[in-house]
């Protein structure tokens, strides 16, 4: 009876342990995804709920340019204080799959108090039709 009591509550705390990784592995950034080809674009995915309070997607714009999607992002910070974060551009081709981009890693940007700054992407080859930017604390 004893050792059917431990397993219960073995098991209980390795759903309990499990349950709040998942809920830590889904507080790492603000997500924003677009599909600028079809014009329909998905509300901001919020995953950090600090950084989301601080920062927000004010608006996107894209154009294609020697085939190649470039996109604008205008980033607001809504608070008084300083925000610093990075940011990364991830791109796909139309039927959703990634596409290499190689070259694109974190940048660093910095907002002073209710700060809004634009920052833009260029996809790395034809084929990249949708876009999605990924924001991070430090």
């Amino acid at each position: 009876m004893r050792i059917w009591k431990m397993n219960i509550y073995v098991k209980l705390f390795a759903v309990c342990l499990f349950s709040v990784a998942v809920a830590a592995c889904a507080t790492s950034g603000v997500v924003g995804k677009s599909d600028p080809a079809s014009g329909k674009s998905e509300i901001v995915e919020i995953q950090n709920k600090s950084l989301a309070k601080k920062v927000s997607i004010k608006d996107f714009k894209s154009r294609v340019i020697n085939d190649l999607l470039n996109v604008q992002v205008e980033i607001q910070n809504n608070f008084n204080s300083t925000q610093e974060f990075q940011y990364k551009f991830s791109w796909f081709d139309t039927t959703g799959f990634a596409v290499e981009s190689g070259g694109d890693s974190w940048k660093t940007l910095i907002l002073h108090g209710q700060e809004s700054k634009t920052v833009q992407g260029l996809a790395p080859n034809p084929t990249a039709t949708k876009f999605k930017i990924v924001l991070r604390k430090l």
